[in-house]
This record gives structure tokens, sequence and C-alpha cells, in this order.
């Protein structure tokens, strides 16, 4: 059946949002496939992380982490000769799980970094313009994103595109002179906040929003790369590890590669023989990052594989 406002805001969040990740606009549940290898594939990556976010919400998860590769998902067209853009699979990604959740579309938030990166995902995703994605809002959390600098250099670089319902135009935010906290442009009504590739700077304000929001508002951490943040700082770190649950990870290790859905155990997966046959090399409860395979290897903790890990994740 049809979910509207007024049923996903008097059910749990997890019953509502599960409604949501349905396979096609029937309303049926989507099938849970157990998969027993890693995703090699963009379309297999993409429908094995829906199943995560699904898992998540049926144990009713409300703080989620979510890692995928630095590879493109194919979504934004790619201009021959144009720069590689380094932001543009983060943006991808985001864009990918905002489509999971386009029931939710108008109390959808996504967070980046700078106001930059939000212009510039306004523009990709031609945000509630017609044949776009629909958005409750896109928000950058600099400090600086909030002068008139700032916002200029959005504007020169990320285009006239983007100014749909919902956004004020960089004209009228030229204008504005007052600098305001961009944590307080967040309506108190979000249910899903998906927040971006998020800096150590970012990741602080995080513990606000998690403070702000309580447990009927989703919040996804995507592509936080804890491997580095926790080994950088390791109370930010405890604060990722201690809130948000691992709804789907997958990470290159060398030739190998790390990968955990909801519910299940931390993997390392390669590929054996000239079909590039997948091999589950070790697998554990505890969570393990990619730099921690050497080590894993020198406890003998691995299964011996044969050959190396065929092309490129993606590719």
């Amino acid at each position: 059946h049809k979910w509207t406002r007024m049923t996903v805001s008097r059910l749990p969040l997890a019953l509502a949002l599960c409604s949501i990740l349905c396979d096609g606009s029937r309303g049926r549940p989507m099938t849970r496939v157990s998969m027993l290898a890693a995703p090699v594939r963009v379309k297999d990556t993409v429908k094995q992380l829906q199943g995560g976010l699904q898992a998540g919400l049926k144990a009713q998860c409300s703080r989620m982490h979510v890692q995928l590769p630095k590879a493109s998902l194919g979504i934004e067209p790619q201009e021959k000769g144009a720069p590689v853009d380094p932001k543009k699979p983060d943006r991808e990604a985001a864009r990918a799980i905002l489509e999971m959740f386009q029931a939710l579309a108008d109390t959808s938030v996504c967070v980046f970094n700078t106001e930059l990166e939000a212009q510039l995902a306004r523009n990709a995703w031609s945000v509630n313009e017609p044949g776009g994605l629909r958005v409750g809002d896109v928000v950058g959390l600099d400090i600086a994103g909030g002068s008139r600098a700032a916002r200029r250099q959005a504007k020169k670089k990320g285009g006239k595109k983007g100014k749909g319902k919902g956004f004020k135009s960089l004209q009228a935010l030229d204008e504005d002179s007052s600098p305001s906290n961009p944590l307080d442009s967040i309506p108190s009504t979000t249910e899903v906040l998906v927040v971006t590739a998020p800096s150590a700077a970012t990741l602080e304000q995080v513990k606000t929003l998690d403070e702000r929001f309580g447990m009927g508002t989703l919040i996804i951490l995507l592509n936080p790369d804890m491997d580095v943040k926790a080994s950088e700082n390791a109370a930010l770190g405890s604060f990722v590890e201690s809130k948000f649950e691992t709804a789907f990870y997958l990470q290159e290790a060398g030739d190998n590669l790390v990968y955990r859905e909801f519910g299940k155990d931390w993997q390392l997966w390669s590929s054996e023989g000239m079909l590039g046959k997948q091999t589950l090399l070790h697998s554990q409860k505890d969570r393990f990052f990619p730099s921690e395979v050497p080590a894993l290897e020198q406890k003998g903790l691995l299964k011996k594989e044969k050959g190396g890990f065929l092309g490129n994740l993606f590719g």
C-alpha cells in the first residue's frame, strides 16, 4: 500500500522507512537476496547497498555508516577531455542513497563539508527541477560558506543552475549580509539526513546533529573514511564506532576487498583463477579496515589464495 506523510509520521522509523525501500511502484518489499561475495559491479553494489540499509531499518537502527570505493557509479556523465572531479564518486553515492528515499524527498537533507560542494551537487542533480532529484535541502557546513566571498565563489564555479524549490538563490545569499550557522538551516522535521564524505570538522558537527535529532531521524554517514580518521583522531573514531552501525562497507585492500553488510561479519574477499572466482579469505565479527589486512596476513589468519583480483573495482 501507499504510505502517506501522516502514516510515516505515526509509525516507528524502521517500519515506515522499510516500506519505502520497495521494488517498483506497487509497494512490494524488495526481495532480500543473500549474496555470497563482495560485489564488484555497480549494479550489484547498489543493490546490496540498498539491502544493507533495509536490514538496518528493519533492526530499527537510525544511525548508519556507509563506505563505498572512490570510483564512479556512472550516474553523472563524463565529458570528454574534462578534468577528473575527485568529489564526483561521493556525490554520485549520495544521490544513489537519496534516490532510495524519494518517498521522503521533502524531508530529506544532504550535507556537504562546503557550500561549494553543495552548490556543485545541486547543479549536477538539477535539484527540484523537472527530471531532476527531489530533496528537501542541500547544505554546506563550512563556516566560510556563510560569507559573501564564499558564496560568490560557489556561484562562479557552480554556475546558475540548482535554484529549485526550497533553496535561496546565490544572489539572494550574496545580499544577505548576516552570517548564520548552516546547521540552523536543517529543519527539525528532517527524517533522512545524509552526511557526505565528512571531514573531521564536519564530524564534530555531526555530534551536534546526533544530539539534536532523535531516533525518528535517520542519519547516514557516507564515506567518512574512518580508516584514516580513526588513526588521526581517536575520539572521532570512537564516536562514529559507538554511534553508527555499518550498513554497508566496500573498500579495496590491495588485490582484495574488505566487505560488510548490516548484520553480517566483516569479510575479506579476493579472486581465484583465470575466471575471477572470488574467495573468502577472512571473516570476523569485529570491524577491521584495509590498513589492518597486512597484520592479519602476518598472523596467518588469511586463507591461502591463488592469483590476484582481476580488473579494477567497477571497471
